[in-house]
């Protein structure tokens, strides 16, 4: 009788030899990455060579020369790229056995619904804005999310995870100052609302996207005995040799703390309306909440057009405002819901720029339900459909 023994090591042999390692489990995830530059090279690397089974990557950026620098997948060639392509592109040569997804765009385009799809998210962001935006992206869906930031050589990486505390409880009175100006300046150009240039190096975004990663395998490993995951912020000082853990306060009293559980889940026809929506819910009068502002019409204070519109307020663009007849400046008027039955209830959710798969909370009273609009981008791929 012919034994055959395996000589050759396995590719995971060594992490898998850690006890409460489960590379099934990995291999069956989903993590959404949200930033394709410094931080998001590392972070992808390093869940690409664990073995994570599906990445997808969002970001609406180029490569740029300084990028180089600090990013481990980008080459002088890909200058004027779109980065989360490129960066797919070549961090899934690096593991046959991951598929690495990018989206060019911005993420603030999706719906509550891609949160839902994925089990882990990632911010490797540089805005508070983006922040902010997935912080309530990861609330709705119940999901928890991994937060990195580095400036210089310091760093920190940290974990929100409902239903403890999240980013926005973390923000000070002077934090929503800022935000609330920008967010009521929504006519700056895109360069006007970056943050702006933040010295950093290789080393600093490496530390911390591999605190991030870590994160994410142990959230992936979240009900297994011997795994905990971060309690709040770990902070690096590379400057003067230190590291210390940091916790946040909750606030009771935070906007963002809602959860949109146990959703309807409702693939409605195109020309579906906010009275459907209800209906989904079984309810013929009830209150339909958008999550955020959208426009609905513009009006040119010079030659009095009014103008249907339909986008989520973060999405206006530098020169939306600009009337197309007389090149004034138009003002915005913005809902974030509609009221079923009114003269609005009609309107279909197309014509409000409802995002593709979008969550939306349906309130009667202080009772809440839930719809999710099943009806994931075109951009993700298959196996998160």
């Amino acid at each position: 009788m012919t034994i055959a023994v395996e000589l050759g090591e396995k590719r995971y042999d060594r992490q898998e030899r850690i006890g409460w390692w489960d590379q099934e489990r990995l291999a069956q995830s989903r993590v959404l990455v949200i930033g394709a530059g410094a931080l998001g090279n590392e972070i992808v690397k390093n869940l690409v060579l664990v073995g994570v089974g599906s990445i997808v990557v969002v970001d609406f950026d180029t490569v740029e020369l300084s990028n180089l620098a600090r990013c481990v997948f980008f080459r002088e060639e890909d200058e004027g790229r779109p980065k989360a392509s490129t960066l797919a592109e070549r961090a899934s040569a690096l593991n046959p056995n991951v598929k690495v997804h990018g989206i060019d765009g911005d993420a603030r385009a999706f719906g509550a619904g891609i949160a839902l799809r994925a089990d882990v998210m990632v911010g490797a962001l540089d805005s508070r804005e983006a922040r902010l935006f997935t912080n309530r992206l990861a609330w709705r869906a119940g999901r928890p999310w991994v937060d990195g930031a580095i400036e210089a050589l310091m760093g920190i990486a940290r974990v929100f995870s409902p239903p403890d505390s999240c980013y926005e409880c973390t923000l000070t009175d002077a934090d929503f100052e800022i935000l609330a100006h920008r967010q009521s300046c929504r006519l700056l150009s895109r360069e006007d609302l970056l943050d702006g240039k933040v010295p950093t190096t290789a080393t600093t975004s490496s530390i911390v996207a591999g605190l991030e990663a870590q994160e994410v395998v142990k959230l992936l490993h979240h009900d297994v005995d011997g795994v905990k995951s971060l309690d709040g912020a770990m902070v690096f000082d590379g400057a003067n040799n230190d590291a210390y853990p940091l916790r946040y306060p909750f606030d009771d009293d935070c906007i963002a703390h809602h959860t949109y559980t146990d959703p309807v889940e409702w693939e409605p026809a195109l020309n579906a309306t906010f009275a459907d929506v209800t209906a989904a819910v079984g309810w013929d009068d009830a209150i339909v909440e958008l999550g955020d502002d959208h426009v609905v019409r513009w009006t040119c204070p010079g030659c009095e057009t009014v103008t249907p519109a339909g986008t989520p307020v973060a999405l206006v663009r530098f020169g939306d405002a600009e009337c197309p007849k007389c090149a004034e400046v138009r003002q915005p008027e913005a809902i974030s819901s509609i009221g079923v039955p009114s003269d609005d209830a009609a309107l279909t959710l197309i014509d409000l720029g409802v995002r593709p798969d979008e969550v939306l909370a349906v309130r009667r009273g202080l009772d809440y339900r839930y719809v999710w609009v099943k009806s994931p981008a075109p951009e993700l791929p298959e196996e998160w459909w």
